[in-house]
């Protein structure tokens, strides 16, 4: 028989006589049973296939309907709906995904040091399509001569939007605030004659430090589903010099260069303007970010099949790791809790504004992120 294909945790599972001879043996465990299911949060145990052998009452009410009718010889993600599960023909923990999945990582790590891993896990399901945060603890047990793992779930999704959020908008606030503070106190030993630049430019931090408020309050709605859309006609070759014409002034963009390529000014969509200036300013903000003294940025948009492609090209590559945790909540190559660029970007493009968000790199060629809205909307 061909060997399944991994790119990460081991393919293999247990048959399904099997799978119920170890379900039949734990289930004979009533105090095992009465502690698990007096737990609150969701428990499984899984053998060492990563396979349920055993799941708390928890979990059927987490679940509900949704749930398989028996879950027993299905892998965490595969219970959970995960939009990875299914890539490979091994299913959970085999994608490429799944290098950087907690849940696997957490699995794999206390098996192998037959103790406890903690790991923080954030699950894309596909239906309904939302996305869980957890708290991941992997708890290796032998029974009988048999390996197993106490897998425990703590839900973190709201805690983590908070942490998320208020980090970088504190982080961003102080940072402005700070050079604002700076300048007034440097107002009070300059000479006349410099004084009006260095009001240009308290105006100027004073914006800034206004937008960052109205980004908290943004997506803080967005995520809430409270966004209501201001639909007005949109100018893609207006918006994208505009937006060039604002970074290139941006501290940030300092010895970088910001360009525009050619791009035909007759093409108009209906969107909402304010979103869509958003999701391409933090296009350009994070090309800025990932991208060298000297180095030039490229602005452009394209009108092709009833959408307009905007792309933001930056002459770095992404390595595979990174690539694998672009647009989610928690991740940032800025440190922890830094950076809702790309998530930010996703959330509003795909909920909001009805467009599709992405992005292509080599090492040869950089990085190029692209979104694409419909000039008009299908009836």
């Amino acid at each position: 028989m061909k060997k399944k294909q991994t790119y990460f945790a081991p393919p293999d599972r247990l048959p399904t006589r099997e799978i119920t001879k170890q379900a039949l043996v734990l289930a004979e465990e009533s105090l095992l049973r009465q502690l698990l299911d007096s737990i609150p949060n969701v428990v499984m145990v899984l053998n060492r296939f990563r396979q349920v052998v055993y799941a708390n009452d928890a979990l059927w009410k987490t679940l509900g309907d949704e749930i398989p009718e028996n879950v027993f010889g299905f892998r965490p993600g595969e219970i959970f709906d995960c939009i990875h599960s299914d890539e490979m023909t091994a299913g959970c923990g085999t994608s490429e995904f799944c290098r950087e999945c907690g849940a696997a990582k957490a699995i794999l790590n206390s098996q192998t040091i037959k103790g406890v891993d903690f790991q923080e896990c954030r699950i894309t399901r596909k239906h309904p399509d939302e996305a869980l945060d957890w708290m991941v603890k992997a708890t290796h047990f032998n029974y009988r001569g048999e390996d197993y793992t106490i897998f425990a779930l703590t839900e973190i999704s709201g805690q983590k939007r908070r942490e998320v959020l208020e980090r970088i908008f504190f982080h961003d606030v102080l940072n402005t605030a700070g050079t604002l503070h700076g300048f007034t106190q440097l107002l009070k030993s300059m000479d006349p004659g410099d004084i009006p630049a260095a009001v240009e430019q308290i105006g100027i931090l004073s914006e800034r430090l206004m937008n960052e408020i109205r980004t908290q309050q943004l997506l803080t709605r967005a995520e809430q589903g409270e966004l209501e859309l201001e639909i007005t006609p949109v100018y893609p070759a207006a918006l994208v010099e505009e937006i060039a014409r604002e970074y290139r002034q941006h501290p940030l963009a300092n010895n970088r260069e910001i360009e525009v390529r050619p791009m035909d000014d007759s093409v108009t969509l209906r969107s909402d303007l304010s979103l869509l200036r958003r999701v391409l300013g933090n296009m350009v903000k994070n090309a800025i970010e990932a991208s060298g003294p000297g180095e030039a940025i490229t602005l452009a948009c394209d009108a092709a099949d009833n959408a307009v492609e905007f792309r933001v090209h930056n002459p770095q590559f992404i390595p595979r790791n990174i690539q694998l945790q672009i647009f989610s909540r928690s991740f940032s190559t800025k440190g922890k809790g830094r950076g809702l660029g790309t998530y930010s970007m996703k959330l509003l493009t795909e909920r909001y504004l009805k467009g599709t968000v992405g992005f292509e790199t080599s090492k040869m060629d950089g990085t190029t992120f692209f979104v694409r809205i419909l000039v008009r909307t299908p009836d």
